[in-house]
C-alpha cells in the first residue's frame, strides 16, 4: 500500500552522482514556480561539506537551499532532514532536522537512521505536502544500488513509500549513457513510476540521439523528455567537492588555500560570480601564493589535520612571509582558528590538547561540546554607513581571548578581528563573501550588482536552457489537477 499525500510528488533520480540531479531538480523548481504552482524541494539525505544555516537556525545542504530560492520559498530543515558530513577515519557528523547530532562511526550512524529515518522522513514528505502543490524530490547517487537497498533512504524508500512521478536523468559526457539508463531501469525497484529519461551534457546536435532513444523506449517503454546540451560556466554553487576541481576564471591575484578536509567549498562562489576568479593552491603548486594579493584560508571540516597539513607543507612559512609583505590574508572560520595564536580543547580529538595555530592573530580558540548554528546581520567595523549584510554561523570552535580589533559588528556585538598592520583578517561569519560592502572593502573595488541578483538571474537562465530543451507541457501534464 504506497502512502499518500495531497500534493504531486516529482523526484528525479541518476544513473551516478555527478550526473546532474541538483541542477535538474533545481531548474524545474524554477519553471514550476513560474507556471504558477506552489512548490518545494526536497532530499532525504544529503552527503556533503557544503552547508548553509536557514533563518531558523537549522543547517541544511546548500544545494536544497539554492533549489528553495529556485522555488521562492524560505529554506528550513524539512527540505533536507538528514546531512551526512564525513570527516575521515570511519566517522561521520549527522545532522537530523538542521541540529547536529555529533561525531559517530558510520556503524553507529547506519543503526540510527535504521531505526529515525523512515518516520522522520514520512513526516518532512508529509509537512511539505500539506502546504505545497508539487514537491520536488532528489534522489541521491543512483536507485539502482542493490547492494544497499535496504539503506536506501533517499531512492529506493522514497520510490517504494510514494510512487512519486519519476525522472532519470544521466551524463552522456561519462560516456555508455544508454547502458547505463537501461541498467539503471531494470535493477531499480518499483520502475513502473518512471516515466521519463533525460540526457544531460549533450555537445553536439542531440538529433544523433534518435535512434538510440527509440531503442530505448521500445525497450522500456518509457520515452526521453529531452536531451539537455552542456551549459559552460554555470556560475551556481556546487554540491560537493567535485563541483569545485576549478574555479572557471583563473587568476593569481587571489589564491583559494585547499586543505585535504577544506567544507563549505561554496564559500568562494561570489568571486566567481562577481567575475573576479580565483585560483586553489595546496602543497604541489604554493608557490602561486607568492604572486597573490589576496590569500583566503576557508572553512575545515578537521581544523587540527588540516592546520598540520600547512606547517608539514611549507605553506605556513610562506603566509607568514606574505603577511610580513602586507598581503590581505582572510580566514574564515576553520581558516580564522588557524591563523590563531592557539587553538585547545578538541573535544572530538583529545589527544590534540592545545596546538599552536600560524600567530597570525593575537586571537585563541577554545571547542565547546554545542555546535553553534545562527544567522547574523553584519556590518565592516569600521564603517558606520554601509547597509546590514547577512551571514551565518556553523561552528564548534569559538574564540575564547582576542587581541585585536574586530572585523565586523554583527547583531551580538563586535566579531572577528583584524591584526594591528591590518592586513590579516579572520571571522565566523560564512557568507561574507556574499556581501557587496565586504567585498569592496577587502578587494578595493566596485561591485555594480549585489550577489543575490547575480544568483537569481542565473538560476533564471540555467531553467531557461533546461525547460527550452525538455518537454514541460508533458511534465505539467502529469500535475495539473493540483494546480489553483
Amino acid at each position: 500500500m504506497r502512502t499518500k499525500v495531497k500534493a504531486k510528488l516529482l523526484m528525479v533520480t541518476g544513473t551516478a552522482s555527478g550526473s546532474g540531479k541538483s541542477t535538474l531538480t533545481m531548474a524545474l523548481c524554477n519553471l514550476l514556480r513560474k507556471s504558477g504552482y506552489t512548490v518545494t524541494p526536497f532530499k532525504a539525505i544529503n552527503i556533503s561539506l557544503n552547508s548553509v544555516v536557514t533563518p531558523d537556525g537549522s543547517e541544511i545542504s546548500r544545494a536544497q537551499w539554492l533549489q528553495a530560492i529556485a522555488c521562492g520559498v524560505e529554506p528550513n530543515y524539512e527540505i533536507n532532514p538528514y546531512l551526512i558530513k564525513y570527516e575521515g577515519n570511519g566517522r561521520a557528523q549527522l545532522i537530523e532536522n538542521g541540529k547536529s547530532l555529533g561525531s559517530m562511526p558510520h556503524k553507529d550512524l547506519s543503526h540510527y537512521l535504521e531505526i529515525n529515518a523512515r518516520n522522520n522522513i514520512r513526516s518532512a514528505i508529509k509537512h511539505l505536502s500539506e502546504n505545497n502543490q508539487v514537491v520536488v524530490i532528489e534522489g541521491a547517487g543512483s536507485p539502482a544500488e542493490i547492494n544497499r537497498s535496504g539503506e536506501d533512504y533517499a531512492n529506493t524508500f522514497i520510490l517504494r513509500e510514494y510512487s512519486p512521478v519519476t525522472i532519470l536523468i544521466t551524463d552522456i559526457e561519462q560516456g555508455g549513457a544508454f547502458a547505463s539508463l537501461y541498467g539503471t531501469y531494470l535493477l531499480m525497484e518499483n520502475r513502473g513510476v518512471l516515466k521519463w529519461f533525460v540526457i544531460n551534457r549533450m555537445r553536439g546536435n542531440p538529433d544523433v540521439l534518435n535512434t538510440g532513444i527509440e531503442k530505448l523506449a521500445e525497450l522500456t517503454g518509457v520515452p526521453t523528455l529531452g536531451v539537455i546540451p552542456r551549459i559552460d560556466e554555470i556560475r551556481l554553487p556546487g554540491e560537493d567537492g567535485n563541483d569545485y576541481s576549478n574555479s572557471g576564471i583563473f587568476g593569481t591575484d587571489v589564491c583559494i588555500i585547499k586543505y585535504p578536509m577544506m567544507e563549505n567549498l561554496s564559500e568562494v562562489d561570489p568571486l566567481k560570480a562577481f567575475g573576479i576568479g580565483y585560483n586553489y593552491v595546496n602543497k604541489n603548486n604554493k608557490n602561486l601564493l607568492k604572486l597573490a594579493k589576496i590569500i583566503i584560508l576557508p572553512g575545515s571540516k578537521d581544523v587540527f589535520s588540516d592546520l598540520k597539513y600547512l606547517k608539514d607543507s611549507g605553506i605556513d612559512d610562506i603566509l607568514r612571509e606574505r603577511a610580513v609583505s602586507g598581503v590581505k590574508i582572510l580566514g574564515i572560520c576553520g581558516g580564522y582558528q588557524m591563523l590563531s595564536r592557539k587553538i585547545e580543547s578538541d573535544l572530538r580529538n583529545e589527544e590534540h590538547g592545545k596546538v599552536s595555530g600560524l600567530g597570525l592573530l593575537n586571537v585563541e580558540f577554545s571547542y565547546f561540546p554545542v555546535k553553534t548554528l545562527k544567522r547574523t546581520n553584519f556590518t565592516i567595523y569600521e564603517s558606520n554607513d554601509d547597509p546590514k549584510s547577512q551571514g551565518y554561523e556553523i561552528h564548534f570552535g569559538n574564540v575564547i581571548k582576542n587581541s585585536e580589533r574586530a572585523l565586523f559588528y554583527t547583531d551580538e556585538g563586535p566579531e572577528g578581528s583584524i591584526s594591528e598592520s591590518g592586513n590579516v583578517l579572520g571571522t565566523n561569519v560564512h557568507g561574507c563573501l556574499e556581501s557587496t560592502a565586504f567585498i569592496e572593502y577587502l578587494l578595493n573595488i566596485h561591485i555594480d550588482k549585489p550577489y543575490g541578483e547575480r544568483l537569481t538571474e542565473e538560476i533564471d537562465r540555467i531553467s531557461e536552457i533546461i525547460g527550452h530543451s525538455i518537454d514541460l507541457k508533458l511534465l505539467t501534464g502529469y500535475l495539473s489537477p493540483v494546480k489553483k
